[in-house]
């Protein structure tokens, strides 16, 4: 895409992947079609060559209160969406003279990301930052440095800020008030600042509590503000009770800890001081959900549905749907090697209660799995992958389900297969979500 201050037109570049392109082979587009979401410029409609060509000429509107907004390609058959893709919300009044590509894909798939290579990574934390970059921190095999990549020019950037390789292991992340992010491993942490891409530790009343320098695998919580909770972990007895709070300011404060002991368990937040936690629990007798809300009763923060099978679950994913709901997905019987049979659909407006917190049941994954990761894309569909199979083999299909109904979720099964342990899963501004991890050098993009 070219866009010149005081011209009048545009033109796209399209990048379409192997296999994924929606303007050649089998029910190929007839029909490119250009949107701005700026409420001003009316679409703009191409026809499709026999070989996938088409071109636009477009007047755009400057000026009004839609700036900052996204470009939208669309592919279709007839009246069919058979694929399309998006630019980030961008300031067109901003741009000069340059290329914009748009990455566009066949609807439901899972294709490889066209930016080349990455650093090999096991769950790393993944978050899209300001000025429509992605930064992935942790996980890493080998010593490595802070890794971005340009989702405007698709593309990585270049000299990432090196960081301790402490921090590539087991490490928590939380984002600050003033967008840096700390990086925090036991007692141990690390500021990562985008603005000027330099790492350091902070200063040494900002370190975290002397009393956690024995604890990794905490579950990290973010609050909107700044800040947010780290959740347990586990030191040499096992799984930990520990809640840290994380002020926006990168100061630490005391906070009760959870009921029961728990390693890396799933986490919601649910309310400004509200939190949905499940699974990591030490022992089979202990209930898989809790309600952390320290203004609760330390009596009232286990959850217990009284249903079996429901109660007694760890290693499941949590994910926020609409309508106030909620999915936990998969997960393993406490206290067994088995897989639980059925997924759950959570009223997480009936936590504090007056109505069943435990929705509904069902068997949304078609491949059951343990530690997998699940996000919520545009077009209501949960995306899910990674984990571990029946047996302990990787769970090698990448799911999606229909939720445009929340309340009564469909799972649609396979959309592509990422046989790779360590996945993890993020929505992105343009509309895709972006998996990534499993120790490959590759990341792919799943669009609706």
């Amino acid at each position: 895409m070219v866009a010149c201050q005081g011209e009048t037109s545009l033109a796209l570049y399209v990048v379409t992947p192997d296999g994924g392109s929606p303007f050649v082979g089998a029910g190929a587009a007839t029909e490119a079609r250009l949107r701005l979401e700026d409420n001003r410029t009316a679409p703009q409609r191409s026809a499709v060559a026999a070989n996938g060509a088409f071109t636009f000429d477009l007047v755009l509107t400057s000026g009004g209160t839609a700036d900052p907004f996204r470009a939208v390609l669309e592919a279709r058959n007839g009246d069919t969406l058979v694929g399309w893709g998006a630019t980030p919300a961008l300031r067109w009044s901003l741009l000069g003279p340059t290329f914009l590509p748009i990455f566009v894909q066949r609807r439901d798939s899972v294709v490889e990301a066209p930016w080349g290579r990455v650093t090999p990574r096991l769950r790393p934390f993944v978050a899209e930052i300001e000025n429509h970059f992605v930064v992935m921190l942790g996980g890493a095999s080998a010593t490595s440095r802070v890794e971005v990549l340009n989702l405007t020019q698709l593309a990585p950037a270049n000299g990432g800020a090196a960081i301790d390789d402490a921090f590539n292991r087991d490490a928590s992340v939380l984002r600050l008030s003033n967008g840096q992010f700390m990086l925090v491993r036991g007692c141990q942490a690390l500021v990562w600042n985008p603005a000027d891409n330099a790492a350091a530790m902070p200063a040494t009343d900002a370190l975290p509590p002397g009393a956690r320098c024995s604890i990794v695998g905490s579950t990290a919580v973010q609050d909107p503000a700044g800040g947010g909770w780290l959740l347990g972990g586990r030191d040499a007895a096992g799984p930990s009770t520990r809640v840290d709070r994380l002020g926006g300011n990168g100061r630490w404060s005391m906070t009760e800890p959870l009921q029961v002991g728990r390693d890396a368990p799933a986490a919601l937040r649910v309310g400004p001081s509200e939190l949905l936690v499940a699974g990591g629990q030490g022992g089979a007798e202990a209930p898989t959900f809790e309600r952390y809300n320290v203004s609760l009763p330390a009596g009232e923060r286990l959850l217990r549905s009284g249903a079996s099978g429901v109660d007694a679950r760890t290693e499941l994913s949590l994910v926020a749907l609409n309508d106030g709901v909620a999915l936990a997905l998969g997960g393993r019987v406490a206290g067994s090697t088995d897989l639980v049979a059925d997924d759950l659909l959570i009223d997480l407006r009936c936590l504090e209660g007056g109505c069943a917190w435990l929705a509904a049941r069902g068997g949304y994954l078609r491949q059951r799995r343990r530690g997998a990761s699940a996000a919520l894309s545009e077009g209501d569909r949960v995306v899910v992958a990674g984990g571990e199979a029946a047996g302990g083999g990787v769970a090698d299909a990448v799911e999606h389900l229909d939720v445009s109904a929340p309340r009564a979720p469909q799972g649609l099964g396979p959309v592509g297969s990422l046989p790779f342990a360590g996945l993890v899963t993020a929505r992105l501004s343009t509309g895709a979500v972006l998996i990534t991890g499993g120790n490959q050098n590759s990341a792919w993009f799943y669009r609706h």
